[in-house]
């Protein structure tokens, strides 16, 4: 199975990544560094997003991690352009490439009693929506909790 990885240079994909090669799937990585990604996967495909199209082409899903996290400071804007803008320019290259099944990263911030409390929050909600609203392709919502490995990073890294 072909599975197109978006922000593969990201915290969470590198602990993906080889757990999936492992168990045999075909990876694109895409990121906007390119560069760390190629050393690191010598012998994967690695590419930009604006080579995104191309490998679309046959692939079965995309799991679609790219974010502009919550441990970078920016407005509401800076949010969106990563977390909502970025989010439909990619199911909408899924959905016209044939892609089966989109896999959106999000947040339990976007689950709060009260509405999103932060401009993080709010974006991912927002992209939530576009998301589940789509159709002709298949979606699925990760709601993540903090994510960790045998370090912290970002705002929990005062915890290491």
């Amino acid at each position: 199975m072909k599975l197109v990885i978006t922000g593969a240079s990201g915290f969470l994909a590198g602990e993906l990544i080889p757990i999936l090669r492992g168990k045999g799937y075909e990876l694109v990585l895409v990121s906007a560094r390119t560069n760390q990604l190629t050393i690191k996967y010598p012998d994967l495909v690695c590419v930009n997003y604006t080579k995104l199209d191309s490998q679309l082409v046959d692939a079965t899903c995309v799991l679609h991690l790219a974010v502009r996290n919550n441990d970078r400071k920016g407005d509401l804007s800076a949010f969106r352009e990563i977390n909502v803008v970025q989010t439909l320019a990619v199911l909408t290259a899924a959905k016209s490439a044939g892609v089966k099944k989109f896999i959106f990263a999000s947040s339990l911030h976007t689950l709060g009693l009260n509405g999103p409390a932060s401009d993080y929050a709010r974006s991912k909600l927002e992209a939530e929506t576009l998301v589940l609203n789509e159709t002709g392709i298949d979606v699925s919502i990760l709601h993540m909790a903090a994510i960790h490995s045998s370090t912290f990073r970002g705002k929990l890294a005062v915890l290491n």
